[in-house]
C-alpha cells in the first residue's frame, strides 16, 4: 500500500514528517471517546478527576476535573488530582484515550501507558482506565515494564465509531480497541467487570 508523507505536531509541540499509511492516518487529532465508553468508565471510578491526553472540546465530553491540552505535554506534568502544595497531593481517577502516532521511533501510546504504570508506582494514580487500539498495545507493551495483558482488559465486541468535533460519528476505526483498567492506590477492579 503507498505512503504519504504527513507534516504533523507530534505531543511535544514539535513540527514532524513521518511515513503513514492513509487508511491509518486522519487529517484532524480530535476523535473523541463515545458516550458509552465514558458512561462505563464513570461507572467504574465513580468521577473522573483527570484526562491527560485531552483538548477544551473534549473535555465537555468527558467532563474530568482536570485535563491536560496538547501544549500542556502530559507527558511531562505529574498526574495528581489536585495539588495543594508541593507535599499535599490526591490520588487521581484517570481516563486516558491517548493520541495516535509516533515521536521519533515511539508509539505515543505506549509513552502514554508507560507515563501511566510510572505514575502508578509514584503513588499519584488513585486507579485507570486506559482506551487504546487493542493488537498495537498488546504488542508495543510487551516491552513495558507491564503490558495491558498484566491487567483487566476489556476486548470490546466492535470497534468503536469515534466523534468527530461537530457532533457527527466518524467511521468505523480499521482497528479493534480494548479498554484497560490499572489500579492504583485502589483496585475497583470488580466494578470495571460490570461496567464493561
Amino acid at each position: 500500500m503507498p505512503t504519504e508523507t504527513l507534516k504533523t505536531e507530534n505531543m511535544l509541540g514539535v513540527l514532524d514528517s513521518r511515513q503513514a499509511n492513509p487508511k491509518h492516518s486522519s487529517a484532524s487529532e480530535d476523535w473523541y471517546t463515545p458516550d458509552y465508553i465514558l458512561a462505563a468508565t464513570r461507572a467504574t471510578l465513580g468521577h473522573i478527576d483527570l484526562d491527560p491526553a485531552s483538548s477544551t472540546e473534549a473535555n465537555l465530553r468527558v467532563k474530568a476535573d482536570n485535563y491536560y491540552i496538547k501544549a500542556d505535554d502530559g507527558l511531562s506534568l505529574p498526574w495528581f488530582s489536585r495539588v495543594v502544595d508541593v507535599f499535599d497531593h490526591s490520588p487521581a481517577r484517570v481516563f486516558c484515550n491517548p493520541p495516535g502516532g509516533k515521536v521519533g521511533n515511539k508509539s505515543i501510546p505506549k509513552l502514554f501507558w508507560e507515563k501511566l504504570l510510572s505514575e502508578v508506582e509514584a503513588g499519584h494514580v488513585a486507579d485507570a482506565v486506559f482506551l487504546c487500539f487493542s493488537i498495537e498495545m498488546a504488542q508495543t507493551t510487551q516491552s513495558s515494564p507491564k503490558s495491558i495483558l498484566d491487567f483487566p482488559v476489556c476486548w470490546l465486541a466492535k470497534r468503536p465509531r469515534f466523534l468527530l468535533p461537530n457532533g457527527s460519528v466518524g467511521a468505523s476505526p480499521t482497528h479493534a480497541a480494548c479498554v484497560v483498567y490499572v489500579p492504583g492506590t485502589l483496585n475497583r477492579a470488580k466494578a470495571f467487570e460490570v461496567a464493561f
